[in-house]
């Protein structure tokens, strides 16, 4: 087995939403504008025209109240399959930038003008970014999630605040954002929300499998794996990433032929960036762990997926089924599938083989042993002996004295990429008749299904006796072989007139 290294395209995408109550009431619980726009934009929101494109500017309308204390309420919630599930324990802090002033029009124009392009995907990013345009941060405040996913900063002054996650978690990751305290309320013009609800959409590690196996028809064939998982705890922290892993175990009627792992984003992996292991010293096991060089790698490409593409001949018949785990961090790699952090499983695919069984037969039944046959992927191909398939290392498969012949294994006919199909065909020439048979003339079309598979015969084919006629135009009558029977009776016709001459001389 080999390591090859390529590289695969691929995108990602999520969205936040933001929620606010009204000066009078508190929080509200009606929706609101956006406040995160996908997974790489930072967006400031504004006094007014909350949720335009670009981050406004302000325009008129009374300013906030720079009396009042706000608050950051922080939902996180993730997709647990039945819905939006929360998400406790995760690790958030805020921090005010310090040189903007939303006490001031000035203030809100500056914010609104830092805004604009951000696209930092990682804390350091957002970071850079801060200080790339001279400004500070503030005292940083801290927390975690409780059991109902919420995480509430009081007693805030006004402001634009960064938000980052901190700690990395296997339920997924936010990317930093800036929020403004307090939120013109689109509602009720020239009021504010002092208590803003935020719900950051959060990217979930995930991993996905596929197979392709449409063009394989025999053992020899290669089918193809593709396992695709997302990384979402790339760069998040200060610790960064500290561990990830992919392994699949590998079912025994499969041989790995080739292991290739690359980034979706076009990302080359160097060779130290990760070690393959298995699966044929690891009891099946394939396994993908990524160094601390390959985990810097994904941390400077946070939501980029991991593509793992194995490569495989077939060796046994049935269902064969495919998944893979994804361990997002270190805390995961000693968790089982199911616990609480730990490593993410895929939905299994399966590539479907089976067998036929013929039996060599004459008109009455009895088995003929000494046939060889050729099996092809077209009717065409089977006519012009082109491109057979090869089952057991052979092209030429030889009828036993039994007179039977397993052809075994060939991809069922009605399945392939995963999933039913229209069933399709295979195509059996005879290439060698039983010795005194006639050969057969035209390839037999079948199916490779369950019902092919089961024990016992499944075609029957019969062959008829050679005669005088067959020894003499090969067992069939073509245009070529009538000039033969002409000759033939040609020569039959002069030794009948040779033998009545001799008689009427009276020449015995």
């Amino acid at each position: 087995m080999t390591a090859d290294r390529t590289l695969t395209p691929g995108a990602r995408s999520a969205a936040p939403n933001v929620k606010g109550g009204t000066p009078m009431t508190g929080r509200g619980r009606g929706p609101r504008r956006l406040l995160w726009h996908g997974l790489a934009r930072i967006v400031a929101v504004a006094a007014v025209l909350v949720g335009a494109p670009a981050v406004p500017t302000y325009a008129t309308g009374p300013l906030p109240d720079p009396a009042r204390s706000l608050s950051l309420h922080l939902h996180l919630m993730a997709d647990g399959g039945s819905g939006a599930e929360p998400v406790a324990g995760v690790g958030f802090t805020i921090q005010r930038i310090q040189e903007v002033d939303l006490n001031t029009p000035a203030g809100w124009n500056q914010a609104a003008g830092f805004a604009t392009g951000l696209t930092p995907d990682t804390n350091d990013e957002a970071l850079a970014a801060v200080a790339g345009a001279g400004y500070s941060l503030g005292e940083a405040r801290s927390g975690h999630t409780d059991a109902d996913g919420t995480l509430v900063f009081a007693a805030l002054p006004t402001g634009l605040y960064l938000v980052q996650q901190t700690g990395s978690s296997s339920a997924g990751v936010i990317r930093p954002g800036l929020v403004t305290l307090p939120l013109a309320d689109p509602d009720h013009p020239g009021t504010w929300l002092y208590d803003v609800d935020v719900y950051p959409k959060m990217v979930t590690a995930d991993i996905t499998v596929t197979v392709e196996d449409a063009m394989a028809v025999g053992p020899q064939d290669i089918v193809t794996w593709t396992i695709s998982a997302v990384i979402p705890q790339a760069g998040i922290g200060e610790a960064g990433l500290d561990g990830c892993m992919v392994t699949s175990r590998i079912d025994p009627r499969l041989r790995v032929t080739r292991v290739s792992v690359a980034l979706d984003d076009g990302t080359e992996l160097a060779p130290d960036t990760y070690q393959l292991e298995g699966p044929d010293l690891t009891d099946g096991l394939l396994t993908v762990e990524f160094t601390p060089a390959g985990l810097d790698v994904l941390a400077a490409h946070p939501g980029s997926r991991v593509i793992t593409t194995v490569d495989t001949q077939i060796a046994g018949v049935g269902a064969i089924a495919f998944s893979a785990l994804l361990y997002p961090d270190a805390a995961s790699f000693d968790l089982e599938p199911g616990e609480p952090g730990g490593p993410v499983e895929s939905d299994a695919v399966a590539t479907m083989w089976g067998s036929l069984t013929i039996a060599k037969t004459d008109p009455s039944g009895n088995p003929l042993s000494g046939a060889v046959f050729s099996v092809y992927r077209s009717e065409e191909d089977a006519r012009a002996d082109r491109d057979p398939v090869a089952l057991g290392g052979a092209t030429r498969l030889t009828v036993d004295a039994s007179g039977l012949l397993t052809l075994s294994p060939l991809r069922e006919t009605d399945w392939a990429e995963g999933g039913p199909v229209q069933d399709g065909n295979y195509f059996l020439a005879e290439i060698v008749a039983p010795n005194g048979f006639r050969l057969l003339g035209d390839p037999i079309a079948f199916h490779v299904h369950d019902l092919s598979t089961a024990d016992g015969v499944q075609l029957s084919v019969v062959n008829q006796p050679r005669s005088f006629w067959d020894a003499a135009t090969g067992g069939s009558v073509s245009g070529g072989s009538l000039v033969v029977v002409a000759g033939i009776l040609l020569w039959m016709g002069l030794v009948l007139i040779v033998v009545r001459r001799l008689k009427r001389r009276g020449e015995p």
